[in-house]
C-alpha cells in the first residue's frame, strides 16, 4: 500500500484525469476516438443489463452481443490508441512522450514500470480511466 491519504490518491487521480481530458479537448482526433469508444461501450453494456435484467446470465450474453454490434454500427470510424499514434508527426510524438515523462515524473519506461506497480497507482490509473470514459458517454449523450 502507500502513504497517500485517500483525498490525497483523489487528488492526484483528479490532477492525471485533468491531463487527460485536456489532451482529449486539444486534439479533435483523440476526442472522436473517445467519443466512438464510449458509444460502443454504452451500446455494449446497455445490452448486457437490458439482456440480464429480461433473461439472466445468456440474455446478459445476447443482449451484450446485440448491443456491442449495434454500437458498432451506430458509432462512426475512429482510430484506435495505436492509430492515433501513428499519425502523429515527430514532434507530436516527441511532445506526448515530454508530457507523460511529466507527468509520471519519469524518464525511463522502467521508471513507469516501478510506478505503476504499485497497487495504488493501478487503481489510480483504472480509476483515470474509467472517469475519462464517463466523461465521454455523458459529452456524447448531451451532443446526441
Amino acid at each position: 500500500m502507500n502513504n497517500l491519504s485517500t483525498g490525497e490518491n483523489v487528488n492526484e487521480m483528479l490532477t492525471y484525469l485533468s491531463l487527460v481530458m485536456t489532451h482529449v479537448g486539444s486534439n479533435r482526433s483523440f476526442a472522436k476516438t473517445i467519443k466512438g469508444v464510449a458509444k460502443q461501450g454504452g451500446c455494449g453494456l446497455t445490452g448486457t443489463v437490458v439482456g440480464g435484467v429480461a433473461a439472466g446470465p445468456v440474455g446478459a450474453l445476447v443482449g451484450g452481443v446485440v448491443g456491442s454490434v449495434a454500437g458498432y454500427f451506430w458509432s462512426s470510424d475512429y482510430d484506435g490508441i495505436l492509430q492515433y499514434y501513428n499519425k502523429l508527426d515527430d514532434n507530436e510524438k516527441a511532445e506526448l512522450a515530454r508530457e507523460i515523462r511529466r507527468t509520471v515524473g519519469a524518464n525511463l519506461i522502467t521508471d513507469f514500470y516501478k510506478w505503476y506497480e504499485k497497487p495504488a497507482n493501478q487503481e489510480t490509473v483504472n480509476n483515470l480511466i474509467l472517469m475519462a470514459v464517463g466523461l465521454a458517454a455523458v459529452a456524447v449523450s448531451k451532443s446526441a
